[in-house]
């Protein structure tokens, strides 16, 4: 009898071990298949650059394909939105990018920092003020100048309002009063195209979007709103050291929908570390414009609500 009563009491102990290791013998496989990647701006543009860039190592240290979406809409939030509401099970990633702490500020509703777990972040840049070469605009204090003397006739060209391209000249116009006119567009390609074709007078962009038009002598280059000059690119002058105290940088991290396992974040963690430990990464992001950003999850996440509050400022502006 006490043998037959071990039997079973040994089957249910096996059967209740074997439930409770199942859905830990599960996890520890992942990544087991392709991940989606969600972008929620458009192919060309910068956070696609940074993004697939980033994707082609992460899914070398993942052990697995990354298929990159681009599910754009409404100033980004369709993409973000899409992200947000996928199952957080680590096979639907988005870059967390530093316009995801604008939402709240702006009043739209359903999109904060906290419906994602943060990552890390991986790669930064600036936006960069563009103007054709055959204007008369060659220098920074020539476009201050130009506004100043024609007051709301200069445009400046943006892929969307509000945006990370256009936060920094609300900034600059506040600082300055200057009047200038700003015209949004769907991405790159159309801005640039409408820089070419006489319909604005400037851009804000990112270096990379503009640099074959630059190289083939269309565009020229005005100045930075970076922290330092670009490696890349060690000609053009940053706004803050021409004498204007404005610095406005753009960087991109990884996010997974909000309720992520410790297991999954540990491991894309890890492969987010040994990414940015990769000299052939830093060596791609600087040929593309971009600098490395090193930051882990809290520390970004804090960075992404301490933009938010900066953010907070721009509306404020715009708003008046």
């Amino acid at each position: 009898m006490k043998r037959r009563n071990f039997g079973i009491g040994l089957s249910v102990l096996i059967t209740a071990l074997s439930a409770n290791l199942a859905p830990a013998m599960a996890q520890s496989d992942y990544p087991d298949r392709s991940i989606d990647w969600i972008i929620m701006w458009s192919a060309g543009g910068g956070a696609d650059t940074a993004t697939r860039i980033f994707a082609r190592y992460y899914a070398e240290e993942l052990g697995q394909d990354i298929t990159v979406q681009n599910v754009t809409g409404a100033a980004g939030s369709v993409g973000y939105m899409t992200a947000r509401d996928a199952e957080p099970d680590g096979y639907t990633l988005t870059t967390a990018l530093s316009d995801l702490p604008k939402y709240k500020p702006l009043g739209t509703p359903g999109i904060d920092v906290d419906d994602f777990d943060i990552i890390g972040s991986f790669a930064v840049e600036a936006p960069v003020l563009v103007a054709p070469t055959a204007s008369d605009i060659e220098t920074l204090e020539d476009f201050v100048t130009a506004s100043q003397e024609n007051p709301g006739e200069l445009a400046i060209g943006v892929t969307n309002l509000g945006g990370i391209h256009h936060q920094p000249l609300i900034l600059l116009g506040d600082a300055l009063d200057l009047d200038f006119r700003v015209v949004a567009h769907d991405g790159t390609p159309q801005v640039n195209a409408a820089l070419l074709g006489g319909h604005i007078d400037m851009i804000s962009s990112f270096a990379q979007q503009s640099l074959g038009n630059v190289q083939s002598g269309d565009m020229r280059y005005i100045a930075y709103f970076g922290a330092e000059r670009m490696e890349a690119l060690p000609d053009v002058p940053t706004v803050s050291e021409l004498g204007y105290d404005i610095i406005w940088e753009h960087s991109y991290g990884v996010a997974t929908p909000k309720g992520a396992s410790d297991e999954v974040k540990q491991t894309l963690q890890t492969a987010l570390e040994a990414v940015r430990e990769n000299p052939d990464f830093a060596a791609d992001l600087e040929a593309a414009g971009l600098s490395l950003h090193v930051r882990g999850p809290e520390e970004y996440r804090a960075e992404l609500l301490d933009t938010q509050v900066q953010m907070q400022r721009v509306v404020e502006i715009m708003q008046q």
